[in-house]
């Protein structure tokens, strides 16, 4: 694997519609490289509140911000995880090849599942925008993400 890029900024959102959070950008992956990202998200205590996670590659989002997908459990009490997602954008009938690992959560409540892309195809133009995107269903939690690292791995 080698980094090719990353963003250590944290971001958080209250926003009860889907925002873009972190963004790593000014990437020339091409389009049959093999990538894995890797972030840290986490939540506040303040209600029984949901919170996702997506992803959006380029312009295209490929992993809805939506139940069903990266969550946290839930339960009214600040959690963190992290999420490992990969893909390579290729040629049909592979279009949706790759997905997320996660796992998350505090106190006794915990929560992990691996899903796939569900949105759209992965893109087949070069990747030059790896960005998470970030909704919660009650203001009174926040969500936070940081720490995405970028890597590419070897195509044989």
């Amino acid at each position: 694997m080698t980094w090719v890029g990353g963003n250590t900024t944290e971001v958080t959102t209250t926003s009860t519609t889907v925002v873009d959070l972190i963004a790593v950008s000014s990437l020339s992956i091409g389009a049959s490289i093999p990538f894995l990202v890797i972030l840290v998200f986490r939540t506040t205590a303040g209600a029984i509140a949901d919170a996702f996670l997506g992803f959006k590659i380029n312009t295209t989002v490929v992993m809805s911000a939506a139940v069903g997908g990266i969550s946290n459990t839930g339960a009214n009490q600040a959690e963190s995880g992290q999420v490992i997602f990969n893909g390579r954008g290729t040629a049909d009938p592979y279009l949706r090849v790759g997905g997320a690992i996660y796992g998350m959560g505090g106190g006794t409540t915990q929560i992990g599942l691996q899903i796939g892309p569900d949105n759209a195809n992965f893109p087949t133009a070069p990747l030059t925008d790896i960005v998470s995107l970030g909704v919660v269903s009650n203001a009174a939690i926040s969500l936070g993400s940081d720490e995405m690292h970028v890597y590419t791995q070897a195509t044989s």
